[in-house]
């Protein structure tokens, strides 16, 4: 049940993953796309059992499928036509892509839609939770759970309203995070920014496994300051 995204002007074809697949300028998405419309980490595709999905990460200049800008998740069919960034100077986008995908037994996409279910109904239970704390000049919010992006839309909401009182330094406690997507590593980023353009900061710490892999996808040109610990993020000038 492979799949694959395949440019509609030069005809080459960039494979679709099994698990989350990024577009984006950044040399570090899974499909790096270089465009001046386009941003860093544009949309990305995932797996959900038998479907793939297809999500905008908040860019600049949209995506739209087959002529419709993509507002959340949408569910991609073989044959969807794909624009990606979308501007007065290029109203056909910078990028045109068609989504390919081989069916599955049909047996075995009842068993992939009864797991997809399952997992569903898992995650309503285990939604990120948000708690936040004030300790000197920082906001310290402490996450835990699975961040998607209600979770990470709430995380941005509380922070700007902190910020509209006084500017802090914000420092978030990773350490009961189970899963971050591609979206949160955007709010984060963008978080960080608006944080830096103030004369403060957006630290992290408690981070492991993909979380903290994910969160070192920007290298040294990311805003997010990574600590070891605790006292590092709230100790530092």
């Amino acid at each position: 049940m492979g799949a694959r995204l395949v440019d509609d002007v030069s005809g080459r074809e960039y494979p679709v993953g099994e698990g989350i697949t990024a577009l984006g300028r950044h040399r570090d998405n899974d499909i790096a796309l270089f465009g001046r419309a386009l941003s860093r980490f544009h949309a990305r595709v995932c797996r959900q059992g038998p479907a793939w999905m297809l999500e905008d990460l908040g860019s600049s200049h949209g995506t739209f499928v087959n002529g419709r800008k993509l507002e959340g998740q949408v569910e991609l069919r073989d044959g969807d036509r794909l624009r990606l960034a979308v501007t007065r100077h290029c109203p056909d986008g910078e990028f045109n892509l068609v989504f390919r995908a081989e069916p599955a037994p049909r047996g075995l996409v009842e068993r992939l839609r009864q797991a997809v279910r399952t997992v569903v109904a898992r995650r309503r239970v285990e939604e990120g939770r948000l708690l936040f704390e004030h300790a000197g000049e920082a906001l310290l919010v402490r996450l835990s759970g699975i961040f998607r992006r209600p979770e990470m839309d709430a995380l941005a909401d509380g922070v700007r309203k902190a910020q509209a009182v006084r500017p802090l330094t914000v420092v978030l406690d990773l350490t009961g995070v189970r899963h971050l997507n591609s979206y949160g590593l955007a709010v984060l980023v963008e978080l960080a920014g608006r944080l830096r353009e103030r004369g403060r900061a957006l630290r992290v710490f408690g981070a492991t496994g993909t979380v903290r892999k994910l969160l070192l996808i920007p290298g040294e040109e990311s805003p997010i300051e990574v600590c070891a610990s605790e006292a590092e993020a709230l100790d530092r000038p």
